[in-house]
């Protein structure tokens, strides 16, 4: 095989992927043919000049930085480059638009103490750094946990954030209409209480319903409610019971479940 086809070959499987390193950082990798690389690191290189000598208030290109603080600022030309398209230097989190999911405990936001927040996808972040993105956020969003397990309960808004849908497409199995087999992934996640009337996004008050049970509950005189547990009680307009445990649950002896 020749050179030329190697080389051909092996443009093919250009891309870039992530790497977590320790302590809250991370490290982006590009790969594609050497010359563009280098190019693009000798164009970096040079912006990282221009910067440090604007910062020093000269124009002698005998003015340099040693190899420590260019690295440093080709990193950060870099990101500006990818966030903004404007090469600055400066720090990068005000050019961060996309949705990051930052979880903060209370205390970290108010100043309070300095314990980590979590990135989704990464994991620990600083303090401070969590901070900065809570100060530039348009709008926050609180995440309920169960206190024991950290287990995400509640949410503010009507949707389901993905971690409810997994958790509630494990739990249920199926549609929650007694006898009814159509799988959970073919379901309406359905709020129990309407969210129309206040009630929450939350795994206690949400399960799946296959699309005819769903408009069968909204608009016939049978009621549900959840009785903790996941567990739902129906009620025909006869006034009779009947309950409908979650798919992850079995209980000895069978029969109404245990309250």
């Amino acid at each position: 095989m020749s050179a030329t086809v190697r080389h051909e070959e092996a443009r093919e499987r250009r891309g870039t992927w992530v790497e977590d390193q320790p302590d809250g950082q991370a490290v982006l990798c590009i790969s594609g043919p050497a010359y563009v690389i280098h190019a693009a690191h000798d164009r970096l290189t040079a912006q990282a000049r221009v910067v440090t000598r604007a910062r020093r208030g000269s124009d002698d290109p005998a003015v340099a930085a040693d190899e420590r603080e260019l690295g440093r600022l080709r990193a950060d030309l870099a990101l500006d480059l990818l966030l903004s398209g404007m090469p600055s230097g400066h720090p990068v989190e005000a050019h961060i638009a996309a949705t990051i999911e930052v979880t903060i405990p209370v205390n970290t936001l108010a100043g309070l103490d300095d314990e980590a927040a979590l990135l989704a996808g990464h994991g620990p972040i600083d303090a401070d750094t969590a901070r900065r993105l809570a100060a530039g956020a348009v709008g926050w969003e609180r995440l309920f946990l169960h206190p024991d397990t950290g287990a995400l309960l509640t949410v503010d808004h009507r949707t389901p954030t993905a971690a409810q849908r997994r958790y509630l497409l494990a739990r249920d199995g199926t549609c929650r209409v007694p006898g009814c087999t159509t799988k959970a992934k073919n379901c309406d996640i359905d709020h129990t209480i309407p969210w129309s009337k206040d009630g929450p996004t939350s795994v206690e008050n949400t399960a799946h319903l296959c699309e005819p049970h769903h408009m069968m509950k909204h608009h016939s005189p049978w009621g549900v409610t959840q009785v903790g547990r996941g567990i739902l009680r129906y009620r025909s307009p006869a006034g009779y019971e009947y309950f409908d445990s979650p798919y992850r649950i079995e209980y000895a002896g069978g029969g109404a479940p245990p309250f």
